[in-house]
């Protein structure tokens, strides 16, 4: 079973970045050994809820009719959403 990493980021994919950039390399490059899950605001109406790109789980939070909102209320929802998605975790494992 392949380790899990969870990722908080304030975009990603499609908009590209010096941040979004390295992620995606990171990940492509650890995509054997690990299973990422990427938790953003859903900056855009237009953007999924989820999807995949290449081996990372995107999850986006929000309405994606306000962007700036959204944005403000990202660390909140994210954190919700990873309260259900990781509902046994017990601690440890945070590199911030």
């Amino acid at each position: 079973m392949k380790k899990k990493i969870l990722i908080f980021s304030t975009a990603c994919l499609p908009m590209i970045g010096g941040a979004e950039i390295a992620i995606k390399e990171i990940t492509d490059r650890l995509g054997g050994d690990f299973e990422f899950d990427l938790i953003c605001p859903r900056i855009n109406k237009n953007l999924s809820v989820r999807e995949q790109i290449g081996s990372v789980d995107i999850w986006r939070v929000g309405s994606g009719r306000w962007g700036r909102y959204d944005k403000f209320l990202f660390p909140w929802r994210g954190f919700n959403l990873a309260k259900e998605m990781y509902p046994n975790w017990r601690g440890g494992g945070f590199i911030f």
